[in-house]
């Protein structure tokens, strides 16, 4: 099983993701692509992610000014 996350955001301040888990486990990035201040975009991966329900936890150095992310 493999778990990709996507995450869009406006880097209006230069704001990073500092920190993604799912079920406790980090995800790895596979890579990102920015439009300068505009829109970046991220996408993380999970190999085996845990079963069941689990919390999706997304971590920014700075507070974000608009954004969204899909599992």
């Amino acid at each position: 099983r493999l778990m990709l996350v996507g995450i869009s955001m406006r880097p209006k301040d230069n704001e990073q993701i500092t920190s993604i888990q799912y079920g406790g486990q980090n995800l790895g990035l596979v890579g990102t692509i920015s439009n300068g201040a505009d829109a970046r975009i991220y996408i993380y991966s999970l190999l085996n992610p845990p079963t069941g329900t689990e919390n999706l936890n997304v971590e920014f150095n700075n507070a974000v000014d608009k954004g969204a992310f899909r599992p």
